[in-house]
């Protein structure tokens, strides 16, 4: 199966909201990352696109997975596009979580030869340059 196809299809399972709240499922852009946090920027699920004005949150190295991280980009990189659920949402903006099987990443490149990588094969290995990728990979039926 195409990967933009896959991607595709896991956006038809989130609906598009303008009012996005606690629980809800987003897919997302993730556009920074530092040992502790990850900015996530939220794609709107009717366009593959960004929303306007753009909606982002921020992952917190506790919320990526249950046993202990030390970094964030340990499993997630910038540039990786992930499922993720909405746990708050303040004046600040959103919280958010892939701390479950079906969150994480579901699609992404080698950082170093930019070529997409294939999530189904565990340990994450890039098939170009066969670099080794761990990634918090989202378990897709």
């Amino acid at each position: 199966m195409n990967k933009d196809k896959e991607l595709l299809d896991i956006f038809k399972e989130i609906p598009s909201k303008e009012n996005i709240a606690e629980g809800d499922l987003i897919i997302g852009r993730v556009v920074m990352v530092t040992n502790k946090l990850a900015k996530i920027e939220f794609l709107d699920s009717d366009k593959n696109k960004v929303f306007s004005p753009a909606k982002d949150g921020v992952l917190f190295v506790n919320n990526v997975t249950s046993g202990y991280l030390d970094k964030v980009q340990d499993l997630i990189m910038p540039g990786d596009i992930v499922k993720a659920k909405i746990l708050s949402k303040d004046d600040f903006g959103f919280t958010l979580t892939i701390n479950e099987p079906e969150l994480g990443v579901i699609k992404a490149n080698c950082y170093k030869c930019k070529q997409p990588l294939n999530l189904k094969i565990q340990p994450v290995k890039c098939v170009n340059c066969r670099t080794e990728q761990p990634r918090k990979v989202a378990k897709i039926n």
